[in-house]
């Protein structure tokens, strides 16, 4: 229910008076014109506004209405004649008769939100269907019924059809759509569905039991993702019958959950059943030892699974022993993932014998199981033998320089390895130094994090040896690591060296203006960067200048993030002229940067240039009335923004009001935070009236914020 407190929560400290009626009754009347209630749940009105811009995509049109990309809306089980504004549609709903011709593929990719003719001719040619809707935010008027017609339109024997569709905090759609999914399978998509994925509806026990009563009827189901689902120990138990019955089921995700060890014991008995699983996970349960005591042997059955994951789990060092049946006897297995166990040295030492025989192993994820210098030095002995090895994860285990040292000698036998994530750990200058000497040995290596190590200076000076040698590196991690202008000189001098780089991640490292000269001029070289952080250091106005010179140049860079620094306003408007060349921009975050007034006048620039931007930080600017006045102005240009934060600044009503009539344009926007700005019931009342011209879905998010 929205009751007046649940809104005003945040925003007012004072309850009751004319002005903060009149606000709560604006903001109300902007809410309800596009919610009602239906059967108790709260529905979401299709909004009506103007054409996007048109895009260079081809668009099609629909013969019964005579307009071009447009949804058809519905008004009970009848077709309306009015429609609802959307995208031009893709090349991928075309008629079924010109794609077939222009598209050789057999699989073809149908929204919801897609017009009802529009499907019919999509899936008259093709084999297989791909049904997605994700999130529903826009999908207003959806219950069970129009799944269920919609579903059963592709019930014939030779489609395969596979329903993609997150719930995620959809959930009054959400609960229809799944209605619709169970009405729709004994109707006849039982004999085409092949892939069900239901994500995050959070259908506990009593829908996992709903489904189980007719998902043993799907007999060509073979992947079922249905994580977090709140999904108990009873609704598995339930599921699992059911599944037992599905003879080719490949792939089952039960992830964040609430699975136990009587649970698993049910899992244990449909992996027996169904011994041709390639794909368990069952990460973020609460499966522990005891649940694992059952559900090894059953594993250790499945000779095809190649993908197992049991994160988050409590398993223990005891745990952690009996997954050595599983590595013993699944010679295909290529992933394990057994992160956040805190299996310790035993559970490692454990493991080990068993890792030496795993020969087709490629991806290994050991982070947050405090392994510490004993456990590095036990998995070190076998990594040697793991010669397929393509990723390893060892993050958040307590290493230090000894135990890093000692895995830094096997790593380099791993000749396959392209990801490596030591991050979170305490390897300090003295372990960098040790694993630099490996580095240079990894040639296919990709991937590397060394966040939050404590490599300080000295530490970075030994890893830019080695990165000259790096040249496939694409993505380096090095926050939280103090390297000081000291060590960002040293990376400088051979980042130009590593031309693949794609993401360079410096947070907090107590880089200076001096620092970031250097960087920013063997930046401007790496034109494949797409992603760099340098949130939470010390640039000032004169290292902005100096990151000009490396904007202009790098036009592939999509995310940009100089978050609490000190650029201030005379850097900022250094910045915007750079900034406004870099078209491909789409987030952004200057907060905490005290910009002021005068550098959101620069800020208004970039967005009326960047038009791309979908997520903008300015929280913490000392942004007043006459600096909302100036990004007004960009905002009213940037149409494709969805997430703008302005908390803690000082705009007031008068800022508010300048604000609101530059968002009405915004008509992507889903988020918009304004904490701690000093804005009353009059600058409510205006921030409300732009509601009605926004597509956003989450209200109470929203209104929780403002």
């Amino acid at each position: 229910p929205l009751s007046r407190s649940s809104i005003f929560a945040r925003s007012s400290g004072r309850m009751g008076d004319k002005a903060d009626d009149r606000a709560h009754d604006a903001f109300m009347s902007s809410v309800a014109s596009h919610l009602s209630f239906h059967n108790g749940v709260l529905i979401r009105h299709p909004l009506h506004r103007p054409d996007p811009p048109q895009r260079k995509i081809m668009a099609v049109q629909d013969p019964r209405t005579k307009k071009k990309g447009c949804t058809a809306s519905r008004e009970g089980d009848g077709a309306s004649s009015s429609c609802v504004h959307t995208r031009p549609c893709s090349m991928r709903t075309l008629p079924g008769s010109l794609l077939g011709k222009l598209w050789p593929g057999d699989r073809v990719v149908v929204g919801m939100r897609c017009c009802r003719w529009l499907r019919e001719e999509l899936c008259s040619f093709a084999e297989m269907v791909v049904l997605r809707s994700k999130r529903l935010q826009a999908n207003s008027r959806v219950d069970s019924n129009d799944v269920l017609k919609d579903l059963t339109r592709f019930r014939q024997g030779r489609k395969a059809v596979m329903l993609h569709s997150d719930g995620g905090d959809c959930r009054p759609y959400s609960v229809r759509i799944f209605d619709g999914v169970v009405k729709a399978i004994p109707s006849g998509l039982n004999r085409a569905l092949t892939h069900l994925s239901l994500g995050g509806y959070g259908i506990g026990d009593k829908g996992a039991g709903e489904l189980a009563t007719v998902i043993n009827t799907c007999t060509a189901l073979t992947h079922l993702d249905l994580k977090q689902n709140a999904i108990g120990d009873e609704g598995v138990q339930q599921l699992a019958a059911s599944l037992a019955e599905c003879s080719v089921l490949q792939t089952l995700n039960l992830s964040s959950n609430d699975v136990g060890a009587d649970g698993a014991h049910k899992l244990a008995e449909l992996l027996e059943a169904r011994p041709s699983l390639v794909t368990l996970f069952l990460a973020g349960n609460r499966i522990c030892a005891a649940g694992m005591a059952r559900l090894a042997p059953a594993l250790g059955g499945c000779k095809l699974l190649t993908h197992i994951d049991l994160g988050e789990n409590d398993l223990g060092s005891e745990g952690a022993g009996m997954l050595v049946k599983v590595l013993g006897e699944c010679r295909a297995l290529e992933h394990l993932g057994v992160r956040d166990n805190y299996i310790g040295p035993d559970g490692v030492g454990r493991l080990a014998g068993a890792l030496s025989c795993a020969s087709a192993l490629t991806t290994l994820d050991l982070r947050g199981n405090d392994i510490d210098d004993d456990g590095a030095g036990v998995l070190a002995s076998v990594l040697g033998s793991c010669t397929a090895l393509q990723s390893l994860d060892i993050g958040e285990n307590g290493i230090g320089a000894q135990g890093v040292g000692m895995l830094a000698r096997m790593l380099g036998d791993c000749k396959a390895l392209r990801s490596l994530s030591v991050s979170v750990n305490y390897i300090g200058a003295g372990g960098m130094a040790r694993l630099a000497g490996m580095l240079s040995e990894l040639k296919s290596l990709t991937h590397l994090d060394l966040a939050e190590n404590y490599i300080i200076g000295e530490g970075a000076e030994k890893l830019a040896a080695a990165l000259s040698a790096c040249s496939s590196l694409t993505r380096l991690d090095l926050a939280e690591n103090y390297i000081v202008d000291e060590g960002a000189e040293k990376l400088a001098a051979v980042l130009s060296e590593c031309g693949a780089l794609t993401r360079l991640d410096l947070r907090q490292n107590g880089i200076t203006d001096h620092g970031v000269a250097p960087l920013a001029s063997a930046l401007s070289d790496c034109s494949t960067l797409a992603h760099l952080s340098l949130k939470t250091n010390a640039i000032s106005s004169d290292g902005a200048a100096s990151l000009c010179l490396a904007l202009g140049r790098l036009q592939s860079i999509t995310h940009l993030d100089l978050g609490r620094n000190d650029v201030g306003p005379e850097g900022f408007r250094k910045l915007a002229e750079a900034l406004a060349s870099c078209k491909s921009l789409t987030h952004l975050d200057l907060g905490g940067n005290h910009v002021g007034d005068a550098g959101a006048e620069g800020v208004g620039l970039v967005l009326g240039s960047c038009q791309a931007i979908t997520q903008l930080n300015l929280s913490g600017n000392l942004i007043g009335p006459e600096g909302a006045d100036k990004l007004a102005l960009g905002l009213a240009a940037c149409q494709a923004l969805q997430h703008l934060d302005l908390a803690s600044n000082r705009m007031g009503d008068e800022g508010a009001a300048k604000l609101a009539s530059a968002l009405r344009t915004c008509s992507a926007m889903s988020h918009l935070d304004v904490r701690q700005n000093g804005i009353g019931a009059e600058g409510i009342v205006k921030l409300a009236a732009t509601l009605s011209h926004w597509s956003m879905f989450d209200f109470g998010l929203w209104m929780c914020e403002l």
